[in-house]
């Protein structure tokens, strides 16, 4: 699976209408030739600052970055990020491939160790263009 090109998400979050619930995919390299790919069900387009989970609040400047398009896409670096909302559901779903070939997170564990598998759940996520599998 390779990633999506910034003009495809581009155009993909141009369409989506702010607040819909769509999954999306995303890669990450674990070193040692081992990537995970994880499918999780997200909100684009939702302002932090109005957040039920968050209260309301002002919301306040970003910790970093500029918005590019404001609650959708960050530009920090010469990197896009696109801005997502947690559906805090046990729908996620991630797997390990290495030369090609699904390997299961023990295997993962043998090779690489456990602490670069930790994940932390958060009511929004950053996530980098370059790691976008599939939107929508």
């Amino acid at each position: 699976m390779e990633p999506m090109t910034t003009n495809e998400i581009l155009d993909k979050v141009l369409v989506i209408k702010k607040g819909t619930w769509t999954n999306l995919i995303k890669v990450k390299d674990l070193g040692e030739g081992i990537k995970k790919y994880t499918q999780m069900t997200i909100r684009l387009g939702v302002a932090y600052s109005h957040m039920k989970r968050v209260g309301k609040t002002d919301g306040g400047k970003l910790p970093w970055g500029q918005w590019k398009i404001e609650n959708l896409v960050i530009e920090h670096k010469g990197e896009l990020y696109l801005r997502v909302a947690s559906a805090y559901t046990k729908n996620t779903k991630s797997w390990y491939i290495k030369d090609g070939k699904e390997i299961s997170k023990s295997m993962v564990v043998s090779l690489i160790g456990e602490k670069k598998l930790e994940s932390h759940s958060a009511d929004v996520y950053n996530i980098k263009f370059r790691n976008i599998v599939q939107l929508g």
